[in-house]
């Protein structure tokens, strides 16, 4: 009987051992994975982010398309755009975009349309809140027309400042105030046979703009 109870006891300690042992194999990687630091932000590769825009566009000066004996063909309307940008982990961005201006042309033009493709640099602060402030400017080339079609080629530099709230980890929404300025080669405005615009001159608007981002899912 004793013997038994001696056999029992063995076999009990050498399967716990071995159990003991198990579970320590088995959770030793898990532990050392939960506790395996994240690649410093400078090593993180850059994410892409796309938007889609709506504005308000307010002339500020129209300079010489709008000269002083003709009616002016650079007034308010709205506007419309999309951006794709690279984001880098320290709050840099850098894309490309498309802005299209819809403005009264006050009977000269049925609607004036400037459409901008441009280089954007932007940066991003306070990047572990919900709300990232920005600061941004673009640069690129303009077309001026009467509608779609081509009256002068131009110039485009614009400068904005704004907030980004993020929605979720893959949707944010921006709210941004904007500073436009152009240029281009003097034209004749057919309607009215007026000579306009002059690439020494310069016209501005301010821009308020509402848009959606769509994040890249790492």
């Amino acid at each position: 009987m004793r013997g038994r109870k001696q056999r029992w006891s063995t076999g009990f300690f050498v399967q716990f051992a071995l159990l003991l042992g198990l579970c320590m194999h088995v959770s030793l990687p898990v532990r050392a994975q939960e506790f395996d630091p994240p690649p410093p932000p400078s090593e993180l590769p850059p994410t892409l982010a796309g938007e889609i825009h709506l504005g308000l566009v307010s002339p500020i000066r129209a300079g010489k398309l709008c000269p002083a004996h003709a009616d002016c063909i650079f007034n308010g309307g709205g506007g419309i755009g999309g951006d794709l940008e690279w984001r880098y982990s320290r709050g840099l961005g850098i894309g490309v975009g498309y802005e299209g201006f819809f403005l009264d042309g006050n009977g000269v033009y049925e609607l004036t349309v400037i459409q901008i493709l441009r280089a954007i640099l932007r940066y991003r602060m306070l990047l572990q809140s919900l709300a990232h402030p920005y600061v941004g400017v673009g640069a690129g080339v303009a077309i001026f027309g009467d509608k779609f079609h081509y009256a002068a080629l131009g110039g485009s530099v614009d400068f904005s400042l704004g907030v980004e709230l993020e929605v979720s980890h893959l949707l944010a929404a921006r709210f941004g105030l904007g500073l436009w300025l152009g240029t281009y080669g003097s034209f004749v405005s057919v309607n009215d046979g007026v000579h306009r615009a002059s690439s020494l001159d310069i016209a501005v608007a301010g821009t308020l703009q509402i848009g959606l981002v769509i994040l890249e899912d790492r």
